[in-house]
């Protein structure tokens, strides 16, 4: 389906890869869509505040992480049984999740 416009629920994007110049959508349910944008600019484009950038190469939806393995080989396992491995340090990761599920930061504190 060449230049076909289609709408998408942020929710249902479990994460992004980067493929060049294209970014590579992984729904849900482990079907994928490509689109000719790059990965950094679809971000910007997200309007929902729950994906988390874990590497060059990757964006997670925190809703859709089911596991966080820091072993030898880091990686988030997905709802969708889908693998994304991860470079940042797991402290960022937890962070944010915590912040988005529990509101753990501290705010208005230097």
């Amino acid at each position: 389906m060449a230049d076909a416009h289609v709408a998408l629920n942020c929710q249902d994007i479990s994460h992004c890869l980067a493929e060049g110049a294209y970014t590579r959508i992984v729904l849900k349910d482990a079907s994928t869509l490509l689109i000719a944008k790059t990965l950094g600019n679809f971000l910007d484009d997200l309007p929902n505040l729950c994906y988390l950038r874990v590497s060059r190469s990757a964006v997670v939806n925190a809703f859709h992480i089911d596991k966080i393995n820091r072993g030898q080989r880091k990686v988030l396992l997905m709802n969708n049984g889908e693998i994304v491995e991860f470079t940042v340090p797991i402290s960022e990761i937890v962070d944010f999740v915590n912040e988005l599920f529990l509101g753990s930061r501290r705010s208005g504190t230097d």
